[in-house]
């Protein structure tokens, strides 16, 4: 009789054990659902923020602010890249019970704070009027950087045929 109260503890002690890592478990899904929207949301922005910049038109003025802004983008891609390996560390992290509370916790505070950096950004770029000159001079930038190779290399082909004619 004693050994059976003593296996019904048991039991009921694995039983609350259970209960209690399966609550963990479920509130870890939960928050690496939060992230992955999170994540999603910042691909989203980032896919606008490009579509914004390639439709800029004059860059004569904008050159300098151009150059800027794609180096901000950049840091907003490699942000991005920098949240999608943090979401694969807590998918990992959420495979073991012990310790889960904390490091969530923490992604958490992470992708918050990086949140309202990109939320920040996006509000001055959006008030910004040398921002939307530079967008529209993006592309006629790019195609006058095209041209400039092309002329500079018919430019060289011309001397070198100079050359050869002396």
């Amino acid at each position: 009789l004693a050994q059976l109260r003593q296996v019904k503890a048991n039991v009921e002690s694995h039983l609350h054990e259970k209960v209690e890592v399966e609550g963990h478990l479920k509130a870890a899904q939960l928050k690496k659902r939060r992230a992955q929207e999170f994540s999603e949301t910042v691909e989203m922005r980032q896919k606008e923020a490009l579509a914004r910049l390639a439709s800029l038109v004059d860059c004569t003025a904008a050159k300098g602010d151009l150059d800027r802004w794609q180096q901000r983008l950049k840091v907003l891609g490699e942000s991005v890249q920098e949240l999608r390996c943090t979401l694969g560390d807590l998918e990992m992290s959420t495979k073991g019970a012990s310790g889960v509370g904390v490091s969530l916790q923490e992604e958490l505070q992470r992708v918050f704070q990086g949140t309202e950096r990109l939320r920040g950004e996006r509000e001055e770029a959006a008030q910004n009027p040398a921002l939307v000159k530079l967008r529209q001079a993006e592309p006629a930038l790019e195609a006058a950087r095209r041209r400039a190779r092309e002329l500079e290399m018919k430019l060289e082909d011309v001397q070198g045929e100079v050359v050869c004619a002396k």
